[in-house]
């Protein structure tokens, strides 16, 4: 990641109507979900982006965020510091470079939502996180899903080959990587995860470019596009996004102070 994608992402959420912002809405609303059910008190995000996660909780005792990009940092570290909620700790840097600097607390939950798709490195990611994890905590992960309508039907439209061609979307962000639900849960259970929750949300049935122009012209609103996501349960394979969680594998706690990727 550097400054041009940080550009790109504000200005794709800094628009008058912003897909985008709405997006990161949603699955700042699944994310806190999974961390009121299980009543987690000490967490750990990975990649907050613009928007952490711990101003909408009402408390907690510690929160860590490890953030690759200096803007979002500097943004957390600031949010930061208008709440006395607990305990906030901010690093900035890869996960992989900054792993030692992070508290070897007991996190109840770890975040780590619309960050795996963008790295070159996921195994390694997940085998990193794996040593902060103990038997009750829970990762919690995000990503687009290559199965999402709208990319079939760009399939189907003959605009890409594979429901895992690039995007322009994807292009802009350099993003790495494609899941489906089944690629996206063998990538965790490959680096010694226990999958215990996964599904999709938000039924999108065109890009993102296409769907702000036609709430721009006042022909969706915002109301239809939450009842998108309603949709999700009569097309559960085919949300735009896949939400996971996972525990670290019995067998594998043993592996618990090792990094070395599996694959």
């Amino acid at each position: 990641m550097d400054e041009n994608y940080d550009s790109q992402y504000l200005r794709a959420r800094k628009k008058n109507i912003s897909l985008e912002e709405f997006l990161d809405g949603l699955r700042r609303k699944h994310v806190i979900k999974a961390i009121l059910k299980y009543k987690a008190v000490n967490i750990l995000e990975i990649g907050c982006g613009p928007t952490p996660i711990f101003p909408f909780l009402d408390k907690f005792q510690n929160y860590v965020i490890v953030e690759r990009s200096k803007v979002f940092s500097e943004n957390a570290l600031n949010l930061s510091n208008k709440y006395s909620k607990g305990n906030i700790t901010i690093i900035n840097g890869k996960l992989e470079d900054v792993k030692d600097r992070i508290p070897r607390l007991k996190y109840d939950v770890i975040v780590i939502s619309s960050v795996l798709h963008e790295v070159e490195n996921s195994a390694e990611i997940l085998s990193i996180l794996r040593t902060f994890c103990e038997s009750s905590t829970v990762i919690v992960a995000i990503v687009p899903n290559a199965d999402s309508i709208h990319r079939l039907l760009a399939v189907e439209s003959n605009l890409i080959r594979s429901k895992y061609d690039d995007s322009d979307t994807d292009r802009i962000y350099n993003r790495k990587a494609h899941y489906d639900e089944k690629s996206f849960r063998l990538l965790f259970e490959k680096n010694g995860y226990n999958v215990i929750n996964v599904y999709t949300f938000f039924i999108k049935f065109l890009s993102n470019a296409q769907l702000e122009a036609i709430l721009s012209k006042g022909i969706l609103s915002y109301d239809v596009l939450h009842g998108f996501e309603k949709l999700s349960s009569y097309l559960p394979r085919y949300g735009a996004e896949i939400f996971l969680e996972a525990k670290i594998a019995g067998n594998n706690l043993k592996l618990r102070g090792e990094t070395k990727n599996e694959n």
